[in-house]
């Protein structure tokens, strides 16, 4: 018996493979852990799907007191649970890309300019042409 096969014994393995095969049909790629009786769906960063085989769980918003809410939703019904998943995907997604705009992650040095030595024009001697 492989791995694989053992962990689809597990009834929180079998509702995170559900819970993944529903997310593809939204074009969302979760990558299946699980072990000691609970399994998760990860999805994308700050958001992971727990489950314990009876229900799912994840983090939503953060509350106006710097709180993570939780959605919560049955573990026999995969299909809404991703498609309430795939919203707070979809939100977090707008969300990184809105920061993105105003804070690039990485921010590129300006061109430098190479001159031989001695040559480096000086910003306080006019130069030619320039009055």
């Amino acid at each position: 018996m492989t791995d694989d096969e053992r962990s689809w014994r597990h009834p929180s393995a079998q509702a995170a493979h559900r819970l993944s095969r529903a997310l593809e049909r939204h074009g969302i790629t979760g990558e299946v852990h699980e072990g000691r009786g609970l399994a998760l769906v990860s999805v994308w960063v700050d958001l992971v799907a727990w489950t314990d085989g009876s229900c799912f769980w994840w983090s939503g918003a953060v509350t106006a007191g710097n709180r993570r809410s939780y959605s919560y939703s049955p573990a026999d019904d995969p299909v809404t649970t991703a498609r309430r998943v795939a919203e707070r995907y979809a939100q977090l997604r707008r969300q990184s890309e809105a920061d993105r705009g105003r804070e690039p992650a990485h921010q590129e040095a300006a061109p430098r300019e190479v001159w031989p030595q001695g040559d480096r024009p000086h910003e306080d001697r006019p130069a030619e042409g320039r009055a």
